[in-house]
């Protein structure tokens, strides 16, 4: 199953002082789905970002990264 193309507004970002932006997924590549967008725009715009991800391995098939 394929993800449809999504083409999201240029939104502008706000000329206030950002925050710092922390970002907590449960799988390796969830921040690209579910806000990479938001990360990026506001990293673009000078704000700190950082994501963190997690994964339980027990009872997982393969090796961790």
């Amino acid at each position: 199953m394929s993800l449809p193309n999504m083409t999201l507004p240029n939104m502008p970002v706000p000329s206030v002082s950002l925050p710092s932006l922390l970002a907590v997924h449960a799988h390796p590549d969830d921040e690209s789905l579910f806000s990479g967008g938001v990360l990026a725009q506001h990293a673009a715009a000078g704000a700190r970002t950082a994501v963190v991800t997690t994964m339980w391995w027990k009872g997982a098939t393969g090796s961790p990264p």
